[in-house]
């Protein structure tokens, strides 16, 4: 996930209304874990609080250690983003310390 700059960043709360114009293009997201869902091999998944889907897809080893309830930075591209479903993919956990303004 270190190719290309980050192009914005979102609260999750914010992601459903101000996301569109970014579809495709590497942004934060900044939310609280509510699932790791890890059933399916090869594609790891963590379910944000409002329903932001980040598939982190082989790296289950980072996903697994998302705790639930616990805030993360979540890097990636917004693959779809309607008032159903927001989808991050591919995904990657994201330095909480590196600089993040919403």
């Amino acid at each position: 996930m270190d190719y290309g700059k980050v192009k914005a960043q979102f609260e999750e709360v914010d992601v459903a209304e101000k996301e569109k114009p970014f579809i495709g293009k590497k942004v934060t997201v900044r939310g609280i874990v509510k699932r790791v869902d890890l059933r399916e091999k090869g594609n790891a998944k963590v379910l944000l609080t409002n329903g932001t889907e980040c598939h982190f897809g082989n790296m289950e080893l980072i996903a697994r250690e998302m705790e639930v309830g616990k805030v993360v930075y979540v890097d990636g591209f917004f693959k779809k983003c309607d008032s159903k479903r927001v989808l991050m993919k591919p995904a990657m956990a994201r330095d909480p310390e590196a600089p993040f303004k919403p």
